[in-house]
């Protein structure tokens, strides 16, 4: 996740992010702030590495390679998809976001932004940058493959919903009821 430290051209940093990859970038973020159990894929096959869906008709399932087409032709990242998770990596995750929300940082002030409505979807829903927003409070992002994170700033609470909807097709057959009851829960 990149954050703006200044105003374009009223400073220089010592830091170039020319040519560093996402999966450098995510690094990156992870260590300063703590945040474990995030990467870009790909991963090893393994028990913590669930499948994400079969590709062929009765073929063996797909583990730690992003199930977006187009990230995959990227090399398995790109902003939209291909990262991989953990439970508690995104419980760490949404601390920090949470924290940040609050702060008088730079960083701060990217999470504040990225939560200001950009277009309404529906009756109770805004979208923000890569969020949607609830007129509730609830801010929240799903993950095509049955990922949702929803964070409720004004109390610090937050949910982490890691499901694997896709593992047998891309119909993700109940998938909006058990994100509806998520939300439900903040209410």
């Amino acid at each position: 996740m990149l954050w703006r430290a200044t105003e374009p051209r009223t400073a220089t940093s010592p830091r170039s992010l020319r040519g560093a990859t996402l999966g450098q970038l995510l690094e990156e973020y992870t260590s300063e702030t703590g945040v474990s159990g995030v990467s870009y894929g790909p991963l090893a096959r393994g028990p913590q590495v669930a499948p994400t869906e079969r590709r062929l008709t009765g073929g063996h399932p797909v583990h730690g390679t992003t199930h977006d087409e187009n990230a995959a032709t990227l090399g398995g990242m790109a902003g939209h998809a291909g990262v991989f998770a953990t439970a508690d990596g995104l419980a760490d995750y949404a601390g920090v976001i949470l924290q940040a929300w609050s702060a008088d940082s730079a960083f701060g002030a990217y999470v504040r932004e990225s939560w200001e409505s950009a277009v309404r979807v529906d009756q109770a829903t805004h979208r923000g940058l890569a969020w949607l927003l609830a007129d509730s409070g609830l801010v929240y992002h799903h993950g095509f493959t049955g990922t949702s994170l929803y964070l409720h700033p004004q109390t610090g609470r937050y949910l982490v919903l890691l499901t694997n909807a896709i593992a047998y097709g891309r119909a993700r057959v109940g998938l909006a009821e058990v994100r509806e009851v998520a939300a439900s829960l903040f209410a």
